[in-house]
């Protein structure tokens, strides 16, 4: 099953997010952030972030870093499929 990642807040203008990663495969998303903050991480893919694909984690200053490698707290809320 294809998935893809979206990362919005933090300072990002808008949603950032990969092109759909087909199983097996990798790809890396770099985004800079240009204030700390929550930032959402999401799996834009139809459904699957209502299916729990998704979390959020916390930024403190100004940093890139590739969004996949980064360690999360879970997000026990409801949603779609974006945040922003």
């Amino acid at each position: 099953m294809k998935h893809a990642l979206a990362a919005s807040g933090g300072g990002l203008s808008g949603v950032k997010k990969t092109l759909a990663i087909a199983p097996g495969m990798t790809r890396t998303l770099t985004v800079k952030f240009s204030s700390g903050g929550t930032v959402h991480v999401w799996c834009p893919m139809p459904g699957h972030a209502a299916l729990g694909m998704k979390t959020s984690l916390k930024v403190s200053g100004t940093t890139s870093v590739p969004v996949g490698g980064v360690s999360t707290t879970p997000d026990t809320t409801t949603g779609g499929d974006a945040w922003g």
